[in-house]
């Protein structure tokens, strides 16, 4: 950065509206952050519904909604040899405070 650059960016932060300008974007930069804009697509379904099946596993998700109502918990059913702590761990900011219950068919059993 040259001297000059330096010098007008100076003169811009040191002003009432360059503070401003900042200022809107840290919280631009917030709101996009708590907003997800960096979820992965677990995190992003979780964030509208409590129930998450994962693309080819057979469930009638109205009916696992009704289910689970309006209970602090939050079901992810993953397709079967899915990485369970990862799933967790992708989900974690969005479910803060919510029990997360993630499983997998494991052949005629289910894979916790």
């Amino acid at each position: 950065m040259t001297a000059v650059a330096r010098r007008l960016l100076g003169r811009l932060v040191g002003t009432a509206f360059g503070r401003a300008v900042l200022a809107c974007l840290a919280l631009a930069g917030w709101a996009l952050w708590s907003g997800g804009v960096f979820d992965g697509p677990v995190a992003r379904h979780v964030r509208a519904s409590s129930v998450y099946a994962a693309p080819g596993v057979d469930l009638d998700r109205t009916a696992a909604e009704r289910v689970v109502g309006n209970r602090r918990l939050v079901v992810l059913l993953m397709s079967p040899g899915a990485d369970l702590r990862e799933a967790c761990a992708d989900t974690e900011r969005v479910t803060g405070g919510t029990l997360v219950l993630a499983m997998s068919r494991d052949g005629d059993d289910w894979d916790t």
